[in-house]
């Protein structure tokens, strides 16, 4: 959280460095929390990775995982034939113009094994918070400011319209998010993009103040898969500020994208900042992930990064000392369908 003392931390930053609490702007009511515990298996959250839908968000429209847009029978489970968003037609039916003998079958492997999205998308914030456990209502605990539209504070500030997480896993760690039951769908280029809250720290400096996220996408709200993600600085056990050491995280860059006063179009990353996600990144492992990628997802968990565990390490990812928790400004995806 680092909205409001900008200015104090430019002029604290060229006298002292960067590395006091006071970086992020406003402070979380609960005050500094603990590391989290490096004591669970490798590549696991720490502990949990199911998410059980919550209701009684304030501000915040709140829906089951249950509810969706398949005429409230439930999602299908993995691997289900059922027909849902973005199916053009359930398994066995009639082609309407059939191949002619001779014609070779589709190959699976192929990209166009994807669902069919619309050729000309526009883009959807997702406005449904369905889990917070770190929601209280009120002020930058409150959850219905992840999914208000997003309110960037530029390249060199953080923003003021978010809802923070913290560092207690299963009390304040993650938040989960949907677009009202509709599905996001792979297309061509980024999918949809995280805004957190980083910024430069002065104009120019290549420096950044970042709370880094991983980012978790399911169909049916309780089997979430982790988006690719690897910290590849050379020695992992020490914090890099730099965006590109976080490959595959949330909240790796600023945020210039602001509905209010810069509506620039959320999928250009130089205008708008954020971090794009393309589903063409997600495994092709013929399990869970490979569904995504081929046939969207409906869930999207943003996970703290220091209570998730490095496989590289064995330890929890590393933090900046003067961080105390990311920052949700909201999340934009670009092929949704009911």
């Amino acid at each position: 959280m680092r909205h409001l003392w900008i200015g104090v931390v430019l002029c604290g930053v060229v006298a002292f460095g960067c590395g006091t609490s006071g970086t992020r702007g406003p402070s979380r009511e609960t005050g500094d929390l603990p590391d989290a515990s490096p004591d669970v298996g490798p590549g696991d959250l720490l502990p949990d990775e199911a998410v059980m839908p919550r209701d009684g968000i304030d501000g915040a429209d709140v829906q089951d995982p249950d509810e969706g847009s398949d005429g409230g029978n439930g999602d299908p489970s993995p691997g289900d034939d059922e027909v849902g968003a973005g199916d053009t037609a359930p398994d066995g039916a009639l082609d309407p113009d059939p191949e002619t003998p001779g014609d070779a079958p589709p190959d699976p492997s192929e990209e166009d094994a994807r669902e069919t999205v619309s050729p000309d998308p526009a883009p959807a914030t997702a406005g449904t918070v369905v889990d917070a456990p770190g929601n209280t209502g009120s002020g930058f605990q409150d959850a219905s400011r992840a999914a208000n539209g997003v309110r960037g504070g530029g390249q060199n500030a953080g923003g003021m319209d978010v809802f923070s997480l913290g560092y207690q896993e299963g009390v304040d760690n993650y938040l989960v998010l949907s677009w009202g039951g509709a599905t996001v769908h792979n297309g061509p280029g980024a999918d949809f993009v995280v805004f957190e809250n980083g910024f430069e720290v002065g104009a120019g400096s290549g420096s950044f103040f970042l709370d880094q996220i991983v980012v978790m996408l399911s169909r049916d709200g309780v089997t979430f898969v982790p988006f690719p993600h690897d910290y590849v600085a050379e020695d992992e056990t020490k914090y890099q500020s730099k965006p590109e050491a976080w490959q595959g995280f949330g909240g790796r860059y600023p945020v210039k994208y602001n509905v209010d006063s810069n509506p620039v179009d959320p999928f250009d990353h130089e205008a708008a900042g954020g971090d794009p996600f393309d589903l063409d990144g997600m495994p092709l492992d013929g399990g869970e992930g490979q569904a995504i990628r081929e046939k969207g997802f409906r869930y999207l968990k943003l996970v703290a990064a220091p209570t998730v565990l490095n496989p590289d390490t064995g330890a929890a990812f590393v933090r900046d000392p003067a961080s105390n928790g990311a920052d949700i400004d909201g999340v934009v995806a670009r092929y949704v369908q009911e």
